[in-house]
């Protein structure tokens, strides 16, 4: 089914009521401007009437308007509703913030907290600064509404209903989906984790559905020994689904490496490319033997690298069975040993999976 989420960019006029603006922040949080929200203010202001400070905390809410460009503050009031004091405009380049008419700027660095100070007198008083602490939305709600609610990835055959993918793929899923049995799509069969190992970041799952008939004659077998650096291997998985579709997807490269990051002994790196949704895929040798399981990539960003991604060697999917159900589980077929490249891959595809997970 199809998830539509209603957004609210803004209304057609400003929010009257504390309930308004809540349901606004709460329905667009994603999509919130940087100072929108409810926050605690401290006001420090000399009175110099009874010449003393005066220190008094409220409760008020900001809203941006597309009408104007503008920040709106408002005062929440005993009756529920909301009184408009200022606006204010932002320059996100200079992180000035200053009342619409461009008076008493200052310079803002976290939306979540900042300091206002005015230099201007009035009939009250002096008014000196004011300290805002955002309080709604809770930055436990920016996290939750951040967290997917649906996600996806790819996993492989074994025997017996039960198959591999990463630990990743499946990790927080309140329900797990396997789609491509047999090359059924239309088909949505119910799964279940029956072992996991985090650090290796792998998982073991079993079909779990009366509407399963089994996977058939699986092709390919596990190899036991390692890859050599410069061998060829290839990867098969729904990367990218929602955008690319969910046609299986074939990417090829070399082994670059028996080590990952930092050394990492359990995984090898690959210049295979690989793309979210490949996680928890077979990585094959020429022979058509699964050599691993396509698990990560190093981000480009934050390292600077080009196509360096890593697949967990098929020794530590093996300990995993191994300590769970047993290795009796693990296909043993050579049937995709004396084909080509093409007929390897219409061979194996009945059985690589597209996984979808929800919360």
């Amino acid at each position: 089914m199809l998830a539509i989420a209603l957004n609210i960019n803004s209304f057609s006029q400003e929010p009257k009521t504390q309930n308004e603006l809540r349901t606004y922040l709460q329905n667009n949080i994603l999509n919130l401007q940087p100072f929108e929200g409810i926050y605690s203010v401290l006001v420090h202001s000399w009175n110099s009437i009874e010449g003393r400070w005066i220190n008094v905390t409220h409760q008020w809410g900001i809203y941006y308007s597309n009408n104007d460009r503008k920040y709106h503050e408002y005062r929440f009031e005993d009756s529920g509703k909301l009184t408009e004091m200022r606006a204010y405009r932002y320059d996100p380049q200079t992180h000035i913030l200053s009342h619409s008419n461009g008076s008493f700027p200052c310079r803002v660095g976290n939306p979540e907290n900042f300091i206002l100070e005015e230099d201007r007198t009035n009939s009250i008083g002096f008014y000196y600064k004011r300290e805002y602490t955002k309080i709604y939305p809770t930055s436990e709600m920016y996290a939750e509404a951040a967290t997917p609610k649906e996600w996806s990835g790819t996993g492989f055959a074994l025997k017996d209903g039960y198959l591999i993918t990463n630990y990743h793929v499946i990790d927080g899923a309140g329900s797990i989906s396997i789609q491509g049995v047999n090359g059924n799509f239309n088909l949505k069969l119910n799964a279940t984790v029956v072992a996991s190992d985090r650090a290796n970041d792998i998982a073991l799952l079993k079909i779990y559905d009366s509407r399963f008939t089994g996977f058939g004659n699986i092709p390919y077998q596990f190899r036991t020994t390692l890859a050599d650096v410069g061998e060829s291997v290839y990867a098969l998985g729904y990367p990218l689904a929602n955008v690319m579709g969910d046609e299986i997807k074939f990417t090829d490269g070399k082994i670059s490496s028996k080590t990952g990051y930092q050394g990492a002994v359990n995984v090898y790196q690959i210049s295979v490319p690989i793309q979210p949704g490949n996680s928890g895929g077979p990585l094959f040798d020429q022979k058509g033997n699964v050599v691993g399981i396509t698990t990560a990539s190093l981000n480009r960003d934050v390292f600077g690298s080009e196509n360096v991604n890593y697949a967990v060697k098929t020794a530590y999917i093996m300990n995993l069975i191994d300590s769970s159900v047993g290795r009796n589980i693990l296909p043993t077929s050579t049937t995709m040993r004396n084909m080509n490249l093409t007929q390897q891959i219409k061979a194996a595809q009945n059985f690589v999976f597209y996984i979808s997970c929800k919360k």
